[in-house]
Parts: structure tokens; sequence; C-alpha cells
């Protein structure tokens, strides 16, 4: 059995048939296709799902260019995710050349596909991914330091921005972090503790 991951709009069956070197034309492959999350069958038709196996035809893309090439592809619309987890399982049959093939599809999540702006929920993903932006990109700002007599930094804020203009003018911080500087004898920095 073969794993993919596919992306998250389509997902798609591809069955190659060679014969002597040579891909095989004029065939009629069928694809059956469960989905994992709750074992229901996809129907003839292609858009709703049921509880017995629906033999779906498969096409040939390019039989003169791509000969012994056929797919079936699963449109968005009759995709679904339950849990955050999407699995599919093709099965495919082709009788002729006795071609039996298994192949469970993971779909990347159309999140990933999203800005990680329309995601500003503390604790989500796309929350997460724009604080390590900011980080990494330089869209932060050092803010209410304190310090000691010798004029070393004792403590700190740094607030993270999801834009450089959002830094300049020090709006919409993503996340705070408190900052904590300890010293040693000679005035050198031994500690930046970094914390939110």
């Amino acid at each position: 059995m073969r794993h993919e991951t596919q992306h998250w709009d389509q997902i798609q069956a591809l069955l190659e048939v060679v014969s002597a070197g040579e891909g095989q034309t004029g065939l009629t492959p069928t694809v059956s296709v469960v989905r994992l999350s709750d074992g229901l069958w996809l129907q003839v038709g292609g858009l709703t799902w049921g509880g017995s196996p629906a033999s779906l035809a498969m096409s040939e893309p390019d039989s003169a260019n791509l000969p012994g090439v056929y797919s079936y592809t699963v449109n968005a619309a009759a995709l679904s995710y339950s849990d955050g987890f999407a699995g599919y399982l093709f099965h495919i049959v082709e009788p002729v050349n006795y071609v039996r093939e298994s192949v469970r599809v993971h779909v990347a999540m159309s999140e990933w596909d999203e800005s990680p702006t329309s995601h500003a929920t503390a604790g989500t993903m796309g929350r997460v991914l724009q604080t390590v932006q900011g980080l990494v990109q330089g869209n932060h700002r050092l803010k209410n330091p304190t310090y000691d007599s010798e004029g070393r930094m004792l403590t700190a804020e740094l607030a993270v921005y999801p834009t450089s203009t959002d830094a300049l003018n020090d709006t919409n911080a993503l996340d705070t972090f408190n900052l904590t500087c300890t010293y040693n004898g000679f005035g050198d920095m031994t500690s930046l503790l970094s914390r939110n």
C-alpha cells in the first residue's frame, strides 16, 4: 500500500499501466474511495458518501503524451475533515492486466495555505507562526527597560508584531516577552531570560 500526502483542495488517484515497456491505453480501470474518518464510500457522481463501495471510472488524461496513465480526482466539494484528520483510501482495479492497488492519502489541511493573519486567536498555529515570523524578521521592539546604577539593563519587555509597520507604530502586538538580565561581579552579562 502506498501512502501519500496531497493538497487539500482535491485529491487524485493515479495509476500507470505498462506492459513490455509500453503504456497501455484504452483500458477501463476503476477506483473506490473510502473516507477513513467514518468508513463511508464516495458514491457515483463523486459528491456524496454512502455505506456501499462504488466503482468510479478512471480516465486517461492524455493517452498520446502519457500513454498508460489513468486518473480519478475527488473534488474539494466532496472532501471533509473530522477533528482535524483528513484521510482517504483509494482501491484501484484494472482487470485486463490484473492490477489491484491501494493508496492511502493524507490531506494537507487548508489552513496551511491561508495567511497566518487570518488565525489571530492565541494558541492557534497561525498565531504561533506570526510570533515566530515577528521574531525572525525583526518585527519586534524592546520596551520599558529598567537599569541598575551602572547603566546595565535589568529587565525589559520584548513585543512582537505581525508587520514592520506595526513594530514601527507600536500597534497590534502579538505577544510580549519579559526579559531579565543577570551580571557577574565584573559587570559582564551572565544570562538573558526571555519568557511570556
